[in-house]
């Protein structure tokens, strides 16, 4: 009996001081997950860079419809639409930008510090399409991004369109997590903190306008400017999970969401005028304060090993991103208040691409 006892009393102290061995834990137990020398130390700071090359795309950022201008008789000058009418959109590609961060690992938990930048410049050229039917003068007929209208009333038009989106992403994360193991393969990370971020946008749409279109033409090719500066701050939590295999390989990917307190700021339009009828015009947002959610998923492949007898630890991964950010075409949103009866949404910012890792850890 009092053998007994003592073993239980040993085996409660044993657990009140954490002192039990992974080996001891039942299959699937949520182990502490660790990188540990055979000394048993963990390793205390890890520095990782990214090369990222992410796809922007943004709703909103349809520039024209196809259609054409009559150019004789009692109805020149007036815009008409097509058989073969389509769309115009900005042209979106793939562009490089970066990540660096900084782990600093005590007491099983994981401070992490993360800075992403991305900075793109997309460019859009296209002529005016021959109509369908074969009836005037091939023109693109321009939304919202110009508030003048032509001599006749009508929407601009423009022979050759030409426009330019700039792109200045900048992202800053601070968070804490605690890695887990759930059975032999399987790791997640669940982590939450702090997102910080500044994204500035400008979009320039220049048109070359039909003469035929405006009846005391002072300036044939035309401009209009726009712009939007916002910074953000709020919270962000997700998590990290990867699937080990043998050698050292493993399949990763991640899940994290922000909602962030959001400031717009000089949110501009402006654009040079065609007629001598006009004047500049011009108009701007004040500054808007509201919150906007943001999402990140990622999914890739991963290796990693010991080198140097075990004192450091290298890392490499593979992953393909996808980010949403709501809400984020605020230039457009001015473009579409000017217009009586159109009250659009601001419009989403979307980004994939991938993103190719290497850490070291020591």
């Amino acid at each position: 009996v009092f053998l007994t006892f003592d073993i239980l009393l040993i085996a409660s102290f044993l657990k009140e001081k954490n002192i039990i061995y992974k080996e001891q834990y039942a299959h699937g137990y949520n182990v502490p997950h660790v990188l540990e020398k055979e000394s048993g130390r963990e390793y205390d700071v890890s520095f990782d860079v990214s090369f990222i090359e992410y796809y922007a795309a943004q709703d909103g950022l349809d520039l024209a419809n196809s259609g054409a201008v009559i150019t004789t008789g009692v109805s020149a000058g007036t815009v008409v639409a097509t058989n073969n009418s389509i769309g115009l959109i900005q042209d979106y590609s793939y562009n490089p930008g970066f990540k660096a961060g900084l782990s600093v690992s005590c007491n099983e938990w994981i401070l992490n510090a993360e800075y992403t930048r991305l900075v793109q410049t997309t460019f859009t050229n296209q002529e005016a399409i021959t109509p369908y039917p074969a009836e005037g003068l091939g023109v693109w007929i321009v939304n919202n991004w110009f508030e003048q209208v032509s001599s006749f009333g009508q929407t601009m038009s423009a022979s050759h369109i030409a426009s330019q989106w700039n792109l200045a992403m900048n992202f800053a994360d601070l968070t804490i997590g605690h890695p887990f193991y759930q059975g032999h393969y399987l790791s997640l990370v669940p982590f939450f903190g702090l997102r910080s971020t500044v994204l500035n946008q400008y979009f320039n749409i220049t048109i070359d306008v039909p003469p035929v279109t405006e009846t005391d033409l002072v300036r044939s090719a035309i401009t209009s400017y726009n712009s939007s500066k916002s910074w953000a701050l709020g919270p962000r939590t997700g998590f990290d999970a990867s699937w080990v295999f043998e050698s050292g390989f493993r399949i990763e990917g991640g899940c994290t969401a922000n909602l962030l307190f959001t400031q717009y700021k000089n949110v501009l339009h402006s654009e040079q005028v065609a007629s001598s009828a006009d004047g500049q015009l011009s108009i701007q947002l004040p500054n808007i304060n509201c919150v906007r959610p943001e999402m990140d998923l990622s999914i890739g492949l991963g290796w990693g090993t010991y080198i140097s007898d075990e004192e450091y630890f290298i890392d490499f991964s593979l992953r393909y991103d996808f980010l949403l950010l709501w809400q984020q075409n605020m230039m457009r949103k001015l473009a579409d208040q000017m217009v009586v009866g159109v009250a659009a949404a601001p419009g989403d910012l979307y980004l994939q691409g991938i993103n190719i890792r290497a850490a070291f850890y020591f």
